[in-house]
């Protein structure tokens, strides 16, 4: 796949040290591939990425451009990886979002009741960003989460550590 590939060929690069400190987040970004802990404890999978068919309408296909994870019990939403927060805003059907930058990546949590945090804050890998809300779809509180290189949709199971 082309996403591998520019993957595979960012871990070939140039060690950190003589790269710009966007490229070297970046690098540091790809190396967590597979390692970074869940942004919800304890939390199961709802939805997973990509064209599936709709719950109720077996014969339309949706496209999910992340996962939506259902918390059990605790809500606090956590950072996959350090990065900055670039923007926070009120998305209709998935109440807050927040984006966090991690050079040429980009986490984005969906559906935040409560947001711990402000445009512009340094945040820390696992730090509490917010707690996940429940919208006007479902009767439990569940999280979207999506990352990005650029403004190409990754698979975020493929960055989460297996559970």
């Amino acid at each position: 796949e082309t996403i591998d590939k520019e993957l595979s060929e960012t871990k070939a690069d140039s060690p950190p040290a003589k790269r710009s400190l966007s490229s070297t987040i970046t690098y540091e970004f790809t190396q967590k591939r597979g390692k970074m802990s869940w942004p919800i404890q304890n939390g199961v999978i709802t939805r997973y990425f990509g064209n599936q068919a709709h719950p109720i309408h077996k014969k339309i296909v949706i496209n999910n451009n992340g996962i939506d994870i259902k918390a059990r019990s605790n809500k606090r939403v956590f950072a996959l990886e350090e990065g900055i927060v670039t923007a926070i805003q009120i998305v209709p059907g998935y109440l807050n979002t927040l984006i966090l930058q991690h050079g040429d990546y980009y986490t984005v949590y969906s559906n935040l009741e409560t947001i711990k945090v402000k445009k512009g804050d340094i945040v820390l890998a696992q730090q509490a960003i917010g707690e996940v809300g429940i919208n006007t779809r479902k009767d439990y509180p569940e999280l979207h989460l999506e990352i990005w290189k650029g403004k190409i949709r990754l698979n975020p199971i493929k960055w989460l550590e297996p559970l």
